[in-house]
């Protein structure tokens, strides 16, 4: 992961240094016949969105990558049909947590979780707990990182593993600084129904129970997905504040009460998120 974010930043400075070599044919023509320069362009758009520039007009991405605007108005179209890029109601693009499955087999070969590993497994050693890192993709919230607890969970989630954001307690934490329209719009939009007697799914109390989750710093979610079920999550800010990710750990009501998860639990979570903050800078 420390490796992945350092050649993003690397990429990032030459766009802004040299935009003009970001996946353009030669100026003088004389580009490589063996190179599909469709795809050059569409990975120069890629390329071109990170921590500077997370969100972009077609005309932002068009000046970053040194592109015409129709171009990349058909590569982030592109991306779109594919599932890989979204546009916001202001007309700005982003990409989606698809992404990282075209790095995938090339992470699942190195330590991929060289920066947040370690946090995470304090954090496992510190509650007994299994602990996991999510972003949020479309509805769901996806898992990118996890290490399991020594014992056997009635919910087995690996990494790419997907969960409805509006019932899991980290998806919760992804969804809590909306703006309360668009948080309203999702909400109505989801197939939402109850997983068991306690689960908060009818718009008015869910949109109460986010807005808790905003004030608080963090997510307790119980028995709402599955019965004896128990996961409280915080967020994991990057360097302007913004809600990247969620770290969170699960485990069971029958060994933990709520009042030992916040009172054993959140501060190990709180700390680890603010220490993987950190390394990412």
């Amino acid at each position: 992961m420390d490796g992945l974010k350092k050649d993003i930043r690397q990429t990032n400075r030459l766009e802004k240094h040299e935009p003009q070599q970001l996946g353009r044919p030669q100026a003088d023509g004389k580009s490589d016949p063996e190179i599909l320069q469709a795809l050059s362009r569409g990975l120069a758009v890629l390329a071109s969105f990170g921590e500077d520039r997370p969100s972009m007009t077609i005309a932002e991405a068009a000046r970053a990558t040194g592109l015409t605007r129709a171009t990349v108005r058909r590569v982030l179209f592109t991306l779109a049909s594919l599932g890989y890029a979204e546009e916001d109601r202001n007309r700005r693009w982003s990409l989606t947590a698809r992404v990282l499955e075209l790095g995938f087999s090339y992470l699942s070969s190195i330590d991929i979780w060289e920066l947040a590993y370690p946090f995470m497994r304090h954090v496992s050693e510190v509650t007994g707990e299994a602990c996991s890192v999510t972003v949020l993709d479309g509805d769901s919230s996806v898992y990118v990182a996890r290490v399991p607890a020594n014992r056997v969970m009635s919910v087995a989630l690996g990494i790419g593993s997907r969960l409805p954001a509006w019932v899991a307690s980290h998806g919760r934490v992804l969804l809590c600084e909306r703006a309360e329209e668009d948080l309203e719009r999702y909400l109505r939009n989801q197939p939402r129904k109850p997983y068991t007697e306690q689960t908060i799914w009818e718009i008015g109390p869910l949109m109460t129970e986010i807005r808790r989750v905003r004030e608080q710093g963090y997510a307790l979610v119980v028995e709402e997905m599955e019965a004896g079920l128990m996961a409280l999550a915080v967020p994991i800010r990057d360097r302007r504040g913004q809600i990247t990710a969620a770290l969170h750990i699960s485990s069971h009501s029958s060994r933990t009460s709520t009042e030992r998860a916040l009172n054993n639990f959140l501060q190990p979570l709180q700390e680890a998120a603010e220490n993987i903050r950190q390394a990412m800078i």
